[in-house]
């Protein structure tokens, strides 16, 4: 008769063989218990206290303040991973620039719309990531552009200027017309 080994990995799990991989499904902290029983039947027993600790990983998510703008605008990006705590943040913006940091601020340049990636690590390098595709939207900016006939003459010289600018129908215009006159 040989002798056994009995395992308890303190999270339900056991095992019966010299050699053992378990897996850790949930955070906490875990006793292990070994007992080994030789050929003859005489026991010993082994209790090792909060010998595996699991840490939580990460559920990565955030809030952006504002999702659309023209070209310029400025995001603020704020980690609101769970739980609760310090995260190593580091951002990609959708535009090739990386950020990092709670709250990160990101000016975009160029009229598109962009993904937004978060990844969240905690102290113990437990890590995870959040995508928000097509996240935000920025417009173009207008070009403006008009016409105006005649642009000489004697005084009173009544000039009519047209708008003539790409996508009018959805902006307004403001004139300056250069003698303190606006409209």
């Amino acid at each position: 008769m040989s002798g056994t080994l009995q395992w308890d990995l303190g999270d339900g799990g056991t095992a019966a063989s010299g050699d053992v991989m378990h897996t850790y499904a949930q955070p906490g902290s875990y006793d292990v218990r070994l007992t080994v029983t030789s050929a003859q039947g005489c026991t010993a027993d082994s209790l090792f206290e909060d010998l595996i600790t699991v840490h939580p990983t990460p559920v990565a998510s955030f809030t952006a303040d504002t999702t659309s703008g023209c070209a310029g605008t400025a995001v603020t990006f704020i980690n609101t991973s769970t739980p609760a705590g310090n995260y190593a943040c580091t951002w990609s913006f959708g535009d090739g620039a990386i950020g990092s940091g709670s709250p990160a601020q990101h000016a975009y340049a160029n009229p598109g719309t962009y993904n937004v990636l978060l990844q969240a690590t905690n102290a113990f390098g437990c890590m995870d990531e959040a995508l928000s595709p097509q996240l935000i939207q920025i417009l173009p900016t207008p070009q403006p552009a008009f016409t105006m006939a005649p642009d000489s003459g004697c005084v009173p010289l009544d000039v009519r200027f047209t708008n003539q600018t790409p996508g009018q129908e959805d902006q307004s215009a403001f004139w300056d017309l250069g003698n303190g006159q606006t409209d």
